[in-house]
């Protein structure tokens, strides 16, 4: 990755009508590097070629989504910015203000559930494009399963593993992929990704479209379900309308979907020689599953 000495020449000279008066950086995201500047622009750096793709394919489902008419919630208006290779080096959007949704029981109030559900509404029924590929397939899954079984288990208890190998056996074993309807879904809404404009106690907006893809709409539940429990995501899908019974959808994310999000948590961790606690980070996965 560039050093932040070479993003902000780039930066410069890409917008050279742009005074910078303030700079921040953030390294710490899983796929891009981020610098913000003056509190308004945002410029995202794909860490890899791989990344870069996401980030292309990201662009066009946003201009897709912003053609819909009156979207509850905000959303970056990306510009791609290029190389002299004519590679993408980065995307480009307005701030949307706010910070990260790290308050999830200040943020579960009735009003943003509304607004969630309605985002979530127009973005499942968007037409699925030619651009975006289906990743969350019974192979991806399975394979999923076996790095758990690798990476995790050696550093748990036996009785947390036959837990483990339950919850995934139960929807792998149990799911008829065939009879799920497929829609564009984001692929990471979590509390990361929700923008919450704190002083008005209001969900502002959804960031980071890398991972979207085509999938089944109750994955989009699954950080909601994670971050903010179960009765939230309840009032969630009441404001949700999609092409199923909604009692469906909350199943799936019950048995299985909320679950998960903590074992991309701890093998990224592991794979990135971070420090984390098995034991303390399955506590809660634990817990949820029998709620």
């Amino acid at each position: 990755m560039m050093e932040l000495e070479k993003k902000l020449t780039f930066i410069k000279q890409a917008m050279p009508e742009m005074e910078i008066c303030k700079i921040e950086e953030k390294k710490t995201g899983w796929d891009n590097e981020v610098v913000f500047i003056n509190d308004k622009k945002v410029f995202r750096f794909p860490k890899n070629k791989e990344v870069a793709k996401k980030v292309e394919m990201e662009a066009r489902l946003l201009g897709d989504l912003l053609k819909q008419k009156e979207l509850p919630l905000s959303i970056p208006d990306v510009t791609l910015l290029y190389g002299k290779d004519k590679q993408i080096v980065c995307g480009c959007y307005d701030l949307i203000e706010g910070d990260m949704c790290s308050e999830s029981e200040k943020a579960g109030t009735i009003e943003n559930a509304k607004l969630l559900g309605e985002f979530l509404t127009q973005l499942h029924s968007l037409e699925i494009p030619d651009y975006m590929e289906k990743k969350h397939t019974t192979t991806y899954w399975k394979t999923f399963y076996r790095d758990v079984q690798k990476e995790i288990f050696p550093c748990i208890e036996q009785e947390a593993q036959y837990e483990i190998q339950d919850t995934f056996e139960r929807f792998l074993f149990q799911q008829d992929p065939l009879a799920i309807p497929s829609t564009v879904i984001h692929g990471d809404l979590t509390i990361s990704n929700i923008v919450f404009k704190s002083a008005e106690n209001r969900i502002a907006g959804i960031i980071d479209f890398t991972d979207a893809q085509i999938g089944d709409p109750a994955f989009d539940f699954a950080g909601i379900y994670w971050d903010f429990g179960p009765a939230f995501t309840q009032q969630v899908l009441r404001n949700y309308r999609g092409t199923e019974k909604n009692e469906a959808i909350f199943k799936r994310v019950q048995v299985f979907y909320g679950l998960q999000p903590v074992f991309h948590e701890l093998l990224y961790a592991m794979r990135n020689q971070q420090d984390i606690d098995c034991r303390d980070a399955l506590k809660k996965f634990l817990e949820m599953k029998y709620l």
